[in-house]
């Protein structure tokens, strides 16, 4: 067993296989619904939120229910973070354009607020970002926002907010990871 997994992890960092493969989470088939499938369920949310330069990371915990929407390849999404920031996120696998496609629709602000995103699967990451011009949030297309989903062996996964700084250079601005409801 250990020559198995010297093995696969030589294998990983001589690159002959990505840490998708290494660890066996993949997009099994064209249209993303074998990796959406891991994604439904109720989920318990452990998050981490910054609020800026002068402050440290803030727990932001919640509640998840995620259930396919209308059939394979589309996921809905209910939230609730910290007791009072609700939302939905829709989740699609576009076959005509060969992507993901994500709409969120924030539940507590008083501006308009949805989010567009469009998305890939890469190295054991779905990873989505913004489209050219949409206007992101509410706040205009200069929100330049990726959000990347990280799938990890024990069925787990965690999804990443990225936002870029006046410098141009991205920075993790919250993560939660999810974890069955009831499990620790």
């Amino acid at each position: 067993m250990k020559y198995i997994l010297m093995f696969i992890l030589v294998c990983a960092f001589a690159g002959f296989m990505s840490p998708a493969e290494a660890y066996a989470i993949r997009n099994d088939n064209q249209s993303g619904t074998d990796l959406m499938k891991k994604m439904i369920g109720d989920w318990d949310i452990e998050g981490r939120i910054w609020q800026g330069p002068s402050s440290e990371f803030s727990s932001l915990n919640g509640k998840s229910s995620i259930r396919q929407h209308y059939s394979e390849g589309q996921l809905r999404e209910e939230f609730v973070l910290g007791g009072q920031y609700k939302g939905e996120i829709f989740m699609n696998f576009s076959a005509a354009h060969k992507r993901f496609e994500l709409f969120q629709i924030d539940g507590n602000s008083s501006r308009a607020s949805a989010l567009f995103l469009t998305g890939e699967f890469v190295d054991s990451r779905l990873k989505f970002k913004g489209m050219d011009g949409y206007p992101q949030w509410g706040i205009g297309p200069s929100l330049d926002i990726r959000w990347e989903y990280v799938f990890f062996e024990d069925g787990t996964y965690k999804h990443e907010i990225y936002l870029k700084d006046p410098k141009g250079d991205y920075f993790l601005q919250s993560d939660y990871h999810y974890r069955k409801a009831g499990k620790k």
